[in-house]
């Protein structure tokens, strides 16, 4: 029986102004929930951005690219289901409880009563949310806005308390990568592409087969006014409709950047993960033309149909798990049963025992010793990097002179903090990757950097040759760092360097390295390859995301040593490096209050298996 009273009700919810539904609020769209206590912008986090039933929500600092900050209103029958953006759960009362100080947490979806919500505007712009469960107000915690503060229900209150204002968020994350999937495509397949990997002004956009390590295929959305533009990875070109035309069935082409309208697409929710892309000059959406699914069909701009033709949906592009050819040791897993290294539970304990002597923490350097990747546009303005001799050694190295004649640094580029002000510069339209160590600016604009490399990544198994590149092994940076993307898409899909204070002998290292600095106080070469213990279920241990996150990549892909360092430490692509670019802190939201050096402790570190020597090493 089609519940009429049920669609009246949603009508209401999601068309007119009243007293608990306020007209502003658009169901389907996605928000972030800001306190009016204080004069800071405090708002509704999940706490340290986790992922699974029972994470608690809490007042945290607003972090504009955090996902974990922010929620999705659906009306429903009643009320509002809240969902958060990053982990897909719906926010409810513990336990459906209807106690005052019961504590608000996401959990999966279901039709209990305690995860919908009435919005009620007692004043303009200020909101309520009433759980329909227990008739009782979300409300912070004595009132207190410091971070990590849980959100509770308590009776109505007039005070800042439980009243806050909502901020309509982008549904995509400014300066993102992604590929566009077209849901006609049944089983994902289907993307849209630059033709041909054109780079050139006018080439069409069309459906093709995905392919993860075609840049074509990966587009950045950047917030502009009106909209988005849309920037293909490859070509620096843009979304735009051919000739700024205002008719149905007008092409979509890469042009270059000029900011007119027909280059600025507005992006909208239709149902969950699902959008459509319209033009700020025309107003037509994108479309697929006859929703064919064969490859090469062209895109063109449409009136609204309805239809598989214009709506989309979005995959993350995380360049990392493809940097390299897909054949690089980076990228291999570990099978789970697999010969370990005869001396493994000595190294094991030489390991761990300089984890507790260094500091007792496994660090991860976010804003200094790590790297910042830059990506370089195609046909960007290069610049000759020189060399400084900072070693004294008295002498230059003429294949480094040669590998740095011409680097398309980007403009607002700056090396890492501290000593080792590292710095890389990758350019997908070449495959072309440079890697600085001593990496500075001089008064005239020009830059020198003390040591590093040059290689063509398309090509390359994974490592520099020789003695090049910045590492004490030749292993490069992106191979090895954790970045912002990977944390948030909550996986990490290849081995993960690490750094240790003490090495064995520089005469003495294991495939893939190519070098060594090792001072030969430790059994542990660098370059070997070592995971933790797959046999440990973590999901069960009581640790940060982020740590569950790098503990399984532990386990599938495992650590290489890769460097000396003051304490054992691992590298997060320079928080700097994304800053420079215009973005927010890239870390703070999804570590949380928790620091760099802490943020891992709980992973069982005394349970590392250490692998044999040159282990991967193709014959």
């Amino acid at each position: 029986m089609i519940h009429f009273k049920k669609i009246l009700c949603l009508l209401v919810l999601t068309t007119f102004t009243s007293k608990w539904a306020h007209a502003q609020i658009i169901s389907g769209s996605s928000y972030r929930i800001i306190s009016t206590c204080g004069s800071v912008d405090k708002v509704m986090s999940v706490s340290l951005a986790g992922m699974t039933n029972g994470t608690t929500i809490v007042i945290g600092a607003k972090n504009s690219i955090s996902p974990s900050q922010i929620f999705k209103l659906n009306a429903v029958y009643g009320g509002y289901k809240i969902t958060a953006q990053q982990s897909g759960k719906v926010l409810g009362i513990t336990a459906a409880s209807k106690l005052a100080g019961a504590v608000l947490s996401q959990s999966t979806s279901s039709t209990s009563t305690s995860q919908i919500f009435k919005i009620i505007s007692p004043a303009a712009g200020i909101y309520q949310f009433q759980n329909v469960n227990s008739s009782l107000y979300l409300n912070l915690t004595n009132g207190s806005t410091a971070d990590g503060t849980n959100i509770i229900q308590s009776a109505a209150a007039s005070d800042c308390a439980e009243r806050f204002t909502l901020e309509l968020a982008p549904p995509l994350l400014s300066g993102s990568l992604y590929r566009i999937i077209s849901t006609c495509s049944a089983d994902n397949s289907k993307v849209l592409a630059v033709s041909g990997g054109s780079q050139s002004d006018g080439a069409p956009l069309v459906l093709a087969y995905k392919n993860t390590a075609s840049n074509s295929q990966v587009f950045k959305f950047e917030t502009v006014s009106g909209g988005y533009k849309i920037t293909n990875l490859n070509s620096n070109k843009v979304f735009n409709i051919s000739g700024s035309s205002l008719q149905s069935g007008a092409a979509l082409q890469q042009s270059t950047y000029s900011a007119m309208n027909s280059q600025i697409f507005k992006a909208a929710v239709i149902s969950a993960g699902v959008y459509s892309f319209k033009n700020l000059n025309s107003g037509l959406l994108i479309n697929l033309v006859n929703s064919d699914t064969t490859s090469g069909t062209a895109f063109t701009q449409s009136a609204s149909n309805n239809t598989c033709a214009q709506k989309y949906k979005l995959e993350t592009a995380v360049l990392t798990d493809n940097i390299f050819i897909q054949s690089s040791f980076w990228y291999q897993q570990i099978p789970t049963t697999v010969t370990l290294h005869t001396d493994s539970i000595n190294m094991a304990k030489d390991f761990y025992k300089q984890k507790y002597d260094y500091g007792n923490h496994v660090a991860v350097n976010i804003n200094q010793y790590s790297s910042p990747v830059y990506y370089a546009a195609a046909g960007a303005t290069t610049q000759k990097v020189t060399q400084w001799d900072c070693q004294n050694k008295g002498y230059l190295d003429s294949k480094l002179a040669t590998m740095w004649a011409s680097v398309p640094i980007p403009a607002n580029a700056k090396a890492a903090a501290g000593t080792d002000m590292e710095m890389t510069v990758y350019q997908p339209s070449t495959g072309i990757l440079w890697e600085f160590w001593k990496m500075r600016k001089k008064t005239d604009g020009t830059w020198e950097g003390c040591w590093g490399g040059m290689q063509n990544v398309t090509t390359s198994y994974g490592a520099f040759s020789g003695y090049y590149g910045t590492t004490a092994t030749s292993l490069p940076f992106v191979g090895g760092q954790i970045t912002r993307e990977e944390l948030l898409r909550g996986e990490i899909r290849h081995a993960i360097g690490i750094a240790l204070p003490k090495a064995a002998s520089w005469k003495i290292f294991s495939w893939p390295a190519q070098r060594s600095d090792g001072g030969g106080y430790s059994i542990i070469p660098e370059g070997i390859r070592f995971r933790l213990d797959p046999s440990i279920n973590v999901d069960a241990l009581n640790i940060n995301p982020v740590a569950k996150i790098v503990a399984k990549a532990g386990q599938k892909y495992g650590f290489i040593v890769w460097d000396k360092a003051g304490t054992v430490s691992i590298r997060a692509e320079a928080a700097s490096g994304y800053q420079a670019q215009g973005l927010a802190d890239p870390y703070g939201g999804i570590l949380n209050n928790y620091k760099s050096y802490d943020v891992l402790d709980g992973i069982p570190w005394d349970r590392m298996q250490f692998l044999p020597m040159n282990y991967g090493k193709p014959l």
